[in-house]
């Protein structure tokens, strides 16, 4: 028998790594971070794997300062988490989805990575050619892991 397990105070983010899609496990209460493997899904549950170390280390590096962002556009100030990491050449973009409780496909906002020398940080993709681009290995690369309607909104 494989046991269900579920942490009660903890929050779960699902993403991807480049081409390995992984689980952020964090807890309200204290800075921890872990991370999995998301080997596969089954129905309602997912079978991870602890991917070493090393690999974690070198994925916290990177997301740990940019993983969740805060949006402010006008009135409006949206929260946004990492939803996939991918690199297009050699600069690295994140495309981040909002969080929100509601039934409603949730927006999708570009940023391309940067490593300031002090960490990571995040510039908006304004560029139409290099957004077009951004968009474009989005859609061919994880596409399939998300759902859209007819107008090609993200459900």
């Amino acid at each position: 028998m494989q046991p269900k397990i579920t942490f009660a105070k903890a929050n779960y983010y699902a993403f991807f790594f480049e081409d390995v899609h992984l689980l952020l496990i964090t807890w309200n209460r204290d800075l921890k971070k872990e991370i999995y493997r998301i080997e596969r899904q089954e129905e309602d549950t997912l079978v991870l794997d602890y991917p070493g170390d090393l690999f974690v280390e070198q994925v916290l590096h990177v997301i740990e300062n940019i993983f969740f962002v805060t949006v402010k556009e006008g009135e409006r100030e949206g929260k946004y988490a990492l939803g996939v990491y991918f690199v297009i050449g050699e600069q690295p973009y994140g495309v981040y989805y909002e969080k929100n409780e509601s039934d409603q496909p949730p927006e999708l906002i570009f940023f391309r990575v940067i490593d300031d020398g002090n960490g990571y940080g995040l510039q908006v993709v304004e560029d139409e050619e290099e957004h077009r681009e951004v968009t474009e290995t989005f859609m061919n690369q994880y596409a399939d892991f998300f759902s859209f309607s007819n107008r090609g909104e993200l459900e």
